[in-house]
């Protein structure tokens, strides 16, 4: 096996402003009310449908979205002013206690925003738009280190006054970036609608709360072939539940032989890569180790300190779980914690085939160009 632990860095300070990106991210928020969690799923939905459409109109088209999930101050705790306008602290302290996700409520809540997005997108463009959502774990990394972001979409212009705007392009100056520039969607015309988005950003507090890890040592498997939605959940799962460190296993060329359009497989190097750069923007501060796997169990097996282990809920891979936990008692070694992750069964998008999202479909979308 050969292991990789690098990490990108970012942010550097510069004292000119940096030339254009070849990436245009936009950026929006969605703050989470886990209290009532039918109104949230609804909420987070047409918030992000409404969002993603105009992102996705091709006269607004975008390389990439990142959608930030936020968890709001608890109800009459302290700090809950002084963060709303846009002169508010940066970055201040507050002592309150936040509202929290277990893991199986934030994959929960990753997936519905995923299948949001992947049924938004119109199928008749040319090539599917790039969009991550962040967890709750730190408001101001991505739109603040990255000159690739450049732009916060919002629903109404009734929010603008929520995000600490001056405070956030006063740090990206300080680091020779591009101010953030503001995007409004039209506003909602059903009562229903309205209705939803009458939730206000506010509630959010920035920065926010961040939602609690549970081990030191976390783990996931896979190809992370044409990295999709359903990647993106199980890296996002497996870098918010570590405070430590997290290995992801790459599944190596020498057990891909028998995949469905083979010859559309991306390389090791470049599933690595985006691997990688995706763990690196959900929680750059893990110390990440890729290790390429030509066997099923990996370091799952040898490494008594792993705690965690993020997998989806796929019968064969639940059985060899149970087969990698067999094998860790039989050694002494404590069995692993195990979170199962869903498949995402969005209504449409690209990758979605049969009502599921594979890698297969897309490698199957590839095909397709060269007949």
């Amino acid at each position: 096996m050969s292991a990789q632990s690098s990490l990108e860095g970012g942010g550097e300070k510069s004292s000119s402003i940096s030339p254009p990106a070849t990436r245009n991210i936009s950026l929006c928020f969605v703050p989470l009310y886990v209290d009532t969690p039918q109104s949230s799923f609804a909420y987070c939905r047409e918030r992000v449908q409404r969002i993603a459409r105009f992102i996705f109109a091709e006269e607004h088209v975008a390389h990439s979205l990142y959608v930030q999930l936020l968890l709001p101050l608890e109800e009459g705790s302290e700090g809950s002013e002084g963060s709303e306008g846009s002169e508010g602290s940066e970055g201040s302290e507050s002592s309150s206690h936040f509202s929290s996700l277990t893991p199986a409520e934030l994959q929960d809540i990753l997936s519905s925003v995923y299948e949001a997005l992947l049924e938004s997108q119109p199928l008749d463009q040319s090539t599917a738009v790039e969009f991550s959502v962040l967890p709750p774990l730190d408001e101001y990394r991505a739109y603040l280190v990255s000159d690739s972001v450049r732009t916060l979409v919002v629903p109404c212009k009734e929010e603008l006054a929520a995000y600490p705007l001056i405070n956030w392009n006063k740090i990206r100056h300080s680091n020779g970036l591009h101010a953030l520039t503001t995007e409004v969607v039209n506003p909602p015309t059903s009562a229903a609608s309205r209705a939803l988005l009458g939730f206000s950003i506010k509630a959010a507090h920035f920065p926010g709360a961040s939602f609690t890890t549970t081990c030191k040592w976390s783990v996931c498997g896979g190809t992370f072939d044409h990295l999709h939605a359903g990647h993106k959940v199980m890296l996002a799962l497996v870098a918010a539940t570590s405070c430590d460190k997290a290995t992801v296993g790459i599944t190596g060329p020498s057990m891909l032989t028998r995949k469905t359009h083979v010859a559309y497989m991306q390389s090791y190097e470049v599933r690595e890569s985006n691997t990688q750069k995706f763990l690196n923007l959900i929680n750059p501060s893990l110390d990440y180790r890729l290790v390429q796997l030509e066997e099923p169990f990996g370091p799952t097996i040898s490494e008594a300190a792993i705690e965690l282990m993020v997998c989806s809920t796929e019968p064969s891979v639940q059985k060899g779980v149970a087969l990698i936990n067999e094998k860790r008692i039989e050694k002494g070694m404590k069995p692993l914690e195990v979170v199962s992750i869903r498949l995402l069964r969005p209504a449409s998008g690209f990758g979605v085939h049969d009502g599921k999202l594979s890698s297969t479909a897309l490698r199957e979308v590839e095909s397709l160009k060269d007949a």
